[in-house]
Parts: structure tokens; sequence; C-alpha cells
């Protein structure tokens, strides 16, 4: 019985000991159990900009899409720089507001969110050392795109729907087949979709890759 008694004295020490050593680990890495399943499946994803990076211009979509939930029916909250801003009109699940922001650095809360990015515009501030430069695309002349450049729109009198992608013909307008073959060494018939290897909204990747080459070619072939 004193035997029972030791071992489950021990076991609850050792459980104790295991419960402090992931705090500890928790508290190191800046997250919590929550924060990291959530993550796994954001509800909030967002496809322009990125956190800590560098945009050549001040006048830029902020583009994110929200997945449905129950319990998160409203738009998520948006502030820059300490100042609650509106998001244009546009239909759930897509949220897009159109910035224009002073050369420097700044903070962008979406939802839960918090972004920090850096605009370089005509200045030759220091930007802040290794951050990337993320380029929006499709490149637009006035730092704005269009989502019916690449996208079926549908509009009415209160909001724009931005409805799927036409990838690949969208991409077709701008990039045609000839280039597609001088560009790339992977032919075209067996790709789905141009966004199975491009982001296609922007990225500080060359050749605005999702991944590094290898990454992308690994996830089809061994």
């Amino acid at each position: 019985m004193g035997v029972c008694k030791g071992v489950h004295r021990w076991s609850v020490a050792q459980s104790a000991s295991y419960i402090l050593l992931a705090l500890v680990c928790l508290e190191l890495t800046g997250g919590s159990a929550g924060e990291d399943a959530h993550s796994i499946r954001p509800s909030l994803r967002i496809l322009f900009p990125a956190d800590r990076s560098i945009i050549e211009t001040g006048k830029f979509q902020l583009i994110c899409v929200q997945r449905p939930q129950s319990h998160q029916k409203d738009a998520p909250r948006l502030v820059v720089d300490g100042v609650r801003m509106r998001w244009g009109q546009y239909r759930p699940p897509v949220f897009v507001a159109r910035l224009n922001l002073s050369p420097g650095r700044h903070k962008l809360q979406i939802g839960n969110r918090t972004l920090a990015i850096f605009i370089r515009g005509n200045r030759t501030l220091p930007a802040p050392r290794g951050w990337q430069v993320f380029r929006a695309h499709p490149p637009a002349s006035n730092g704005y795109m269009e989502c019916r450049s690449c996208h079926n729109v549908k509009r009415d009198k209160d909001a724009i729907a931005v409805l799927t992608p036409r990838t690949p013909d969208a991409c077709g307008r701008c990039h045609s087949d000839v280039q597609f073959e001088a560009k790339h060494f992977h032919p075209k018939e067996p790709l789905d979709s141009c966004q199975m290897c491009h982001a296609v909204h922007g990225s500080s990747r060359k050749a605005l890759l999702k991944k590094p080459l290898k990454e992308l070619c690994a996830t089809c072939h061994d």
C-alpha cells in the first residue's frame, strides 16, 4: 500500500512538472494552445499586404477574406496607426479597404491580427532590416487594383460581390502561352491553375511564388 501511495505521489509531481514545462515553452514561443490551434485554420486570411513587408507606394488595397463562422458575423475591426478605418462596400466574406499612407512605418490591426508594414514612397528612408519588398499583383498605375481584372464581379446598388477568380483565363489576358513556355520548365497541361504555385495577389518572392521552388515541386513530385 505504501508503495502504491509513493507511486501516486511521484506521478502527480511528474505530471505537474510536465504541465509547468509546457507553459514555459508556450511563453517562450509567444503563443498559447488556443492560438496555435487557431493558426492551423485561421478564420481571417490577409491576402495583401504581408506582415513585416516593404511596400513601394502608400496607395494600396488591404484585402482579406473572413471565413464565415456562426459566432463571428460582423466585419473585422480595422485600425491603422490607432485610427479606426472603414471597409469598402464589398460583400462578405471579402473585405477591401483603400489606404493612402505616408512613407515610413505603420501598424495595421485587422480583427485579432496585427501587421507591421513600411511604406518606401519617394523618400530614401531606411527600411527595417530583414524586411522584404512585397509587390502587388497585378500592378496598378494608381496603386489600386481592380478586382474585376481577375475575378467575376457582381455589382449592385449596395455593394460589390467578388466571386471566383477566372484563372487561368484571367491570367491569359496578360500572360500568353508563349511567355509561359519561355519562363516555365513545367508543361502547362497538368497544372490545375496558376494559384498552385503563384500568390496571385502579391508576394515577396521572385516570380510571385508561394514557397521556395524546391518546396513547390515537392508538393507533387517525390
